[in-house]
Protein backbone atom coordinates (compact mmCIF):
# COMPACT_ATOMS: atom_id res chain seq x y z
CA UNK A 1 0.00 0.00 0.00
CA UNK A 2 1.40 3.44 -1.04
CA UNK A 3 1.44 5.87 1.43
CA UNK A 4 0.65 9.56 0.65
CA UNK A 5 2.76 12.25 1.35
CA UNK A 6 2.03 15.23 3.09
CA UNK A 7 2.45 17.74 -0.29
CA UNK A 8 -0.06 14.84 -1.86
CA UNK A 9 -2.53 15.31 0.96
CA UNK A 10 -2.20 19.13 0.66
CA UNK A 11 -2.71 19.40 -3.16
CA UNK A 12 -5.83 16.74 -2.95
CA UNK A 13 -7.05 19.62 -0.13
CA UNK A 14 -6.51 22.77 -2.70
CA UNK A 15 -8.04 20.95 -5.70
CA UNK A 16 -11.11 19.77 -3.30
CA UNK A 17 -11.62 23.88 -2.26
CA UNK A 18 -10.94 25.05 -5.40
CA UNK A 19 -14.19 23.11 -6.75
CA UNK A 20 -16.32 24.04 -4.10
CA UNK A 21 -15.30 27.18 -4.38
CA UNK A 22 -16.99 27.51 -7.99
CA UNK A 23 -20.11 25.92 -6.69
CA UNK A 24 -23.00 28.48 -6.79
CA UNK A 25 -26.56 28.96 -7.02
CA UNK A 26 -27.57 28.54 -10.70
CA UNK A 27 -25.96 31.30 -13.06
CA UNK A 28 -27.40 32.52 -15.96
CA UNK A 29 -25.16 35.41 -17.35
CA UNK A 30 -27.19 36.62 -19.96
CA UNK A 31 -29.92 37.21 -17.78
CA UNK A 32 -31.02 40.77 -16.82
CA UNK A 33 -32.71 41.41 -13.47
CA UNK A 34 -35.38 43.98 -14.69
CA UNK A 35 -36.73 46.81 -12.15
CA UNK A 36 -40.30 45.07 -12.00
CA UNK A 37 -39.02 41.50 -10.81
CA UNK A 38 -36.57 43.32 -8.38
CA UNK A 39 -39.48 44.95 -6.41
CA UNK A 40 -41.21 41.40 -6.35
CA UNK A 41 -38.53 39.68 -5.36
CA UNK A 42 -37.35 43.07 -2.26
CA UNK A 43 -41.39 42.42 -1.71
CA UNK A 44 -40.91 38.51 -0.88
CA UNK A 45 -37.79 38.99 1.42
CA UNK A 46 -39.22 42.33 3.24
CA UNK A 47 -42.47 39.96 4.21
CA UNK A 48 -39.75 37.64 6.38
CA UNK A 49 -36.63 40.53 6.63
CA UNK A 50 -38.66 43.70 7.07
CA UNK A 51 -39.61 46.54 5.65
CA UNK A 52 -36.25 47.69 3.28
CA UNK A 53 -34.80 45.03 4.73
CA UNK A 54 -35.27 45.92 8.51
CA UNK A 55 -36.46 43.03 10.65
CA UNK A 56 -38.45 43.53 13.31
CA UNK A 57 -38.41 40.07 14.77
CA UNK A 58 -35.34 39.00 16.53
CA UNK A 59 -35.00 35.43 14.75
CA UNK A 60 -35.12 37.16 11.86
CA UNK A 61 -31.72 39.32 10.52
CA UNK A 62 -32.06 42.38 8.99
CA UNK A 63 -30.00 42.69 5.52
CA UNK A 64 -30.65 46.47 4.72
CA UNK A 65 -27.01 47.60 4.55
CA UNK A 66 -25.50 43.91 4.49
CA UNK A 67 -23.30 43.99 0.91
CA UNK A 68 -24.41 41.91 -1.56
CA UNK A 69 -21.42 39.30 -1.14
CA UNK A 70 -22.70 38.60 2.17
CA UNK A 71 -26.30 37.92 1.26
CA UNK A 72 -24.73 35.86 -1.77
CA UNK A 73 -22.90 33.64 0.66
CA UNK A 74 -25.80 33.61 2.82
CA UNK A 75 -28.32 32.61 0.33
CA UNK A 76 -25.49 29.52 -1.03
CA UNK A 77 -25.14 28.64 2.24
CA UNK A 78 -29.00 27.49 2.45
CA UNK A 79 -29.15 26.68 -1.01
CA UNK A 80 -26.59 23.80 0.14
CA UNK A 81 -28.12 23.05 2.94
CA UNK A 82 -25.27 24.43 5.09
CA UNK A 83 -27.73 26.06 7.29
CA UNK A 84 -30.60 24.92 9.02
CA UNK A 85 -33.96 26.13 6.97
CA UNK A 86 -36.93 26.04 9.83
CA UNK A 87 -39.92 26.87 8.34
CA UNK A 88 -40.95 30.37 8.56
CA UNK A 89 -43.22 31.70 11.43
CA UNK A 90 -44.09 34.99 10.06
CA UNK A 91 -44.97 36.35 6.69
CA UNK A 92 -46.08 39.97 6.52
CA UNK A 93 -45.66 40.06 10.02
CA UNK A 94 -48.97 37.77 10.57
CA UNK A 95 -48.41 34.07 11.45
CA UNK A 96 -48.49 31.95 8.48
CA UNK A 97 -48.31 27.81 8.52
CA UNK A 98 -47.15 26.15 5.68
CA UNK A 99 -44.58 29.33 4.98
CA UNK A 100 -41.61 28.71 2.49
CA UNK A 101 -38.13 28.42 4.33
CA UNK A 102 -34.54 29.80 3.25
CA UNK A 103 -33.90 26.87 1.29
CA UNK A 104 -37.20 26.77 -0.41
CA UNK A 105 -36.37 30.41 -1.25
CA UNK A 106 -33.02 29.92 -2.55
CA UNK A 107 -33.45 26.52 -5.03
CA UNK A 108 -35.90 28.95 -6.84
CA UNK A 109 -33.33 32.37 -7.39
CA UNK A 110 -30.21 32.56 -9.54
CA UNK A 111 -27.27 34.18 -8.88
CA UNK A 112 -27.86 36.78 -10.67
CA UNK A 113 -31.79 37.68 -8.94
CA UNK A 114 -29.85 37.20 -5.80
CA UNK A 115 -26.90 39.67 -6.28
CA UNK A 116 -29.79 42.58 -7.49
CA UNK A 117 -31.60 41.77 -4.06
CA UNK A 118 -28.46 42.37 -2.42
CA UNK A 119 -27.19 45.36 -4.02
CA UNK A 120 -30.93 47.05 -3.37
CA UNK A 121 -30.68 45.62 0.11
CA UNK A 122 -27.06 47.36 0.58
CA UNK A 123 -27.91 50.28 -0.54
CA UNK A 124 -30.79 50.69 2.30
CA UNK A 125 -30.18 51.84 5.97
CA UNK A 126 -29.14 49.50 8.24
CA UNK A 127 -31.07 49.18 11.40
CA UNK A 128 -30.16 51.70 14.35
CA UNK A 129 -27.96 49.71 17.16
CA UNK A 130 -28.26 50.22 20.83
Amino acid sequence: MKKRTPCSAILMLVVALSASADESLPNDEQQVVMDKELQFLVKECSACHGENGVSTNDEVPSLAGKSADYILENVEKFYFYERHCPDAEYQNGEPKSGARNMCDVADRMTRQEVMAVGAWFEAQTPPATD
